[in-house]
């Protein structure tokens, strides 16, 4: 039996996605009664990925998916952080650094919840190293190289929210997809800007 998710993933991924592609183009690329189910299965969500990428072509399919992670973070924000402590003064208050660290940790928590996974945050020197140990944006998927960019889009967003519009590099650099043993995502600690 495929391993299954929260279906709060579909929801937010398709809010994203809307957002992104509009909601006429949506319609014709999801099944929108997947999103009503409780739980949705990894192979359901992978699907859902390789379709975007079809429908994109596989670049402009990626761009599409990073960009609708980016713009799922603004639906992931309010039902999640606040019972996480992220949105008080005491958090905002923090140095940057401590913020990106303490986000990142809550953020994989969070996530691991809706993805009935663990992921791992690690600290990799001048690098923050995010580890997903099984993936549904990958699932049985066969690739070149790394496929999880909704995963990186979000990740973006949340350290553009947490820094206050700095960007930093977020780049996959492992992916089960490509045969690896994870997807490993590392997030560097300084801002490109």
């Amino acid at each position: 039996m495929d391993p299954t998710c929260s279906n709060q993933i579909a929801q937010i991924m398709l809010e994203g996605m809307q957002e992104v592609v509009g909601a006429d183009n949506l319609r014709g690329l999801f099944n929108p009664n997947l999103a009503s189910e409780p739980r949705l299965s990894y192979k359901d969500v992978c699907q859902f990925q390789e379709v975007v990428e079809t429908s994109f072509g596989a670049r402009g399919g990626r761009g599409v998916l990073c960009r609708s992670g980016r713009a799922a973070f603004k639906r992931f924000l309010p039902g999640f952080w606040r019972h996480l402590g992220l949105t008080n003064l005491q958090y905002r208050l923090m140095p940057t650094p401590a913020r990106m660290k303490l986000g990142l940790r809550a953020l994989a928590l969070a996530m691991s919840e809706m993805y009935d996974q663990e992921i791992e945050v690690e600290d990799g020197g001048g690098r923050w190293v995010w580890r997903m140990k099984t993936c549904p944006h990958c699932y049985q998927r066969l690739s070149r190289g790394p496929v999880c960019d909704f995963v990186v889009g979000v990740l973006q967003e949340y350290l553009s929210w947490t820094s206050s519009g700095r960007f930093f590099m977020v780049e996959e650099v492992e992916c089960i997809a490509a045969g690896d043993a994870s997807c490993c995502i590392h997030v560097d600690k300084r801002p490109l800007d």
